[in-house]
């Protein structure tokens, strides 16, 4: 048993049909994105802290899971997690009632294994992940949550949650690079190293994306990186 703040994580050895329903989507944005799971049912749980974006863990009245909102932070990270178990996990709170989760801190997105990870801290040792879907899982270092993995994140990407995202074209290794630079020129890491100004970053997001948005096979994932860098040169230029 695993435990997330007061949520109860039940562990099963066999994949489990209880998100099935569930849809996965990343909300992509210029420096601010979210990875949701959902059912498209309302409950109650985690919130928002005042300054920003975190985990958002929503429950139904009878105690089981409807949604995560899970915020994508924009510090970049290099992290081999080192798996010591893994197993299915069904989320549950048995009185659902507001609460808050510490938002991830770091995030890492790695072409090569095709996958986005953010952390709230950075694990020392072993870690444990608890799949919720076969492309998701939690990740917890010494029984304590230490954030989560999306595989294949790019298939998942969207403009809002509101979006239908349809018939999924696949990504190909070129895109995922693509992205991958996407990421650590928008980033906390650049910022600082342009002496925090903004509109030096934008602008070379723009230089080193834009001539190759083409790399991006499917139009409507083209269409909202494309959007995301025009309204952020509109913004700090």
């Amino acid at each position: 048993m695993f435990n997330i703040s007061y949520i109860k994580i039940k562990t099963h050895s066999q994949p489990l049909t209880t998100y099935d329903e569930f849809v996965i989507k990343y909300a992509f944005g210029g420096n601010s994105s979210l990875v949701s799971i959902s059912n498209g049912k309302l409950g109650i749980g985690s919130e928002h802290w005042i300054s920003e974006n975190s985990e958002c863990f929503l429950f139904g009245k009878d105690g089981g899971l409807v949604r995560m909102e899970l915020s994508v932070p924009n510090k970049n990270i290099k992290k081999n997690l080192n798996k010591k178990t893994s197993c299915w996990g069904e989320i549950l709170f048995p009185s659902p009632r507001p609460f808050l989760v510490t938002p991830t801190k770091f995030r890492e997105l790695s072409a090569q294994r095709k996958e986005l990870t953010c952390l709230n801290f950075v694990p020392v040792g072993d870690v444990d992940y608890v799949f919720v879907k076969e492309d998701f899982y939690l990740v917890f270092s010494g029984g304590k949550y230490c954030g989560y993995r999306l595989r294949n994140p790019i298939r998942y990407l969207c403009e809002s949650l509101d979006e239908d995202l349809g018939l999924i074209t696949e990504p190909d290794d070129a895109e995922y690079y693509l992205m991958e630079e996407y990421f650590s020129i928008m980033s906390d890491d650049k910022f600082d190293e342009l002496s925090q100004d903004m509109r030096l970053l934008v602008l070379e997001l723009s230089s080193k994306i834009t001539p190759q948005l083409r790399t991006i096979q499917c139009a409507r994932r083209r269409k909202v990186v494309e959007k995301t860098i025009v309204e952020l040169l509109d913004f700090y230029s």
